[in-house]
């Protein structure tokens, strides 16, 4: 009796130890189930379950409920190839049939929709896996519309840099092709009078022919003072040397009387000045910022006067206004061929020394164009 009585309690002592096991389990499972669900809830990547077999979606994460403005009603139960915010899936039917055979499948960048039409960049990835003894596919979805962006942004910023290179070339190439014109014409013919005056002079002053040898060496000092005002003309386009040796200033006062000398176009300068010095390197780029400003309004604007005012507070702030025909901000450009390209160049400038540029104008109004720079760059 006594060896029934201890196989009975061993019996019911092995019974407890089991129901203790099993009561253990299930709460480690509750407690693994839980902390998949605040995995779940709490995800910052969109979540979809799928069955394996169907394809329906079984569960759909808060996140991608946002991310894509639908209801879980809207989501559960669904096919996946019928919901329209996946209708960009390259043929949904055949890429699910490719899941169920790999249980792998990805797109790095998945053109979706939201509810309202909205498109949205996203990187699909999708795992077949056994939940107990059923397949399921989980795909997590990642918003990357803000990188695609971005990516945009800076493959935009490489054309435009691209395009911009290319036009200071060519630009290089035009002022070249000016200046090689200049010293052709200009230059060169004045130094064939000069030789042909010194000539006649030297023959005068042999005997070897008749006339005054004295008119042909004023002839010839007259020439000579003419490609002097000529080389300095040359090099203060090329170079002015008043901004080297004097600074901003004094190179923009003296740029508005050459205006008023070469085009009858009053510059008139107003505003605040000072004495300290910018670094060379940013005096120079406000002046070429300026001088195309100028030059646009005088050779483009038909303008008859130009503004250029000055002023001092938490920036420097350059303001050059016309009264000429203006133009259209959108199309960035006018009859006169001001080209948006001459536009971005100066913007480019502005931004190198960071500083900014702003443009106003329309049809009639004139243009006005203001430049900031920091005072320290």
């Amino acid at each position: 009796m006594s060896d029934t009585n201890a196989t009975l309690s061993g019996r019911i002592a092995l019974l407890e130890a089991t129901l203790l096991e099993k009561e253990r389990t299930g709460e480690a499972l509750r407690d693994s189930e839980k902390r998949y669900r605040r995995l779940f809830e709490s995800a910052k990547d969109g979540i979809l379950i799928l069955d394996a077999d169907t394809g329906k979606v079984v569960d759909v994460n808060p996140f991608l409920l946002h991310l894509l403005g639908y209801s879980y009603e809207a989501l559960y139960g669904k096919h996946i190839w019928e919901l329209g915010v996946f209708k960009d899936i390259a043929a949904s039917k055949e890429a699910f049939t490719i899941l169920q055979d790999n249980e792998y499948i990805r797109y790095d960048d998945l053109p979706l929709e939201t509810i309202v039409g909205q498109p949205i960049a996203v990187e699909f990835v999708s795992n077949v896996y056994f939940v107990d003894s059923s397949k399921v596919i989980q795909c997590n979805i990642r918003d990357i519309s803000a990188r695609k962006q971005a990516e945009d942004r800076q493959l935009e910023s490489y054309r435009k840099i691209k395009e911009l290179n290319r036009r200071l070339a060519e630009m290089e190439e035009t002022e070249k092709r000016t200046l090689s014109a200049i010293l052709h014409d200009d230059f060169g013919q004045n130094l064939t009078s000069l030789s042909m005056s010194l000539n006649l002079a030297k023959l005068q002053l042999n005997g070897q022919t008749k006339g005054n040898a004295n008119l042909r060496l004023d002839d010839a000092i007259s020439l000579v003072e003419k490609l002097g005002d000529q080389l300095h003309t040359i090099i203060s386009d090329l170079r002015p040397t008043v901004l080297d040796n004097f600074g901003i200033f004094a190179a923009l006062k003296w740029y508005s009387q050459q205006c008023k000398l070469r085009t009858g176009v009053d510059v008139i300068i107003s505003g605040d000045t000072f004495e300290d010095r910018l670094p060379l390197q940013t005096e120079i780029i406000i002046y070429r910022i300026i001088q195309e400003a100028v030059s646009n309004a005088i050779k483009h604007a038909g303008t008859s006067c130009v503004e250029l005012s000055a002023s001092k507070k938490e920036m420097l702030r350059f303001t050059i206004t016309d009264n000429g025909k203006g133009f259209d901000i959108e199309k960035k450009s006018d009859m006169g061929g001001r080209t948006g390209l001459g536009l971005d160049i100066m913007q480019e400038r502005a931004e190198s020394i960071e500083g900014s540029l702003s443009i106003t104008s329309a049809p009639g109004r004139g243009t006005k164009v203001i430049l900031e720079v920091p005072y320290t760059i």
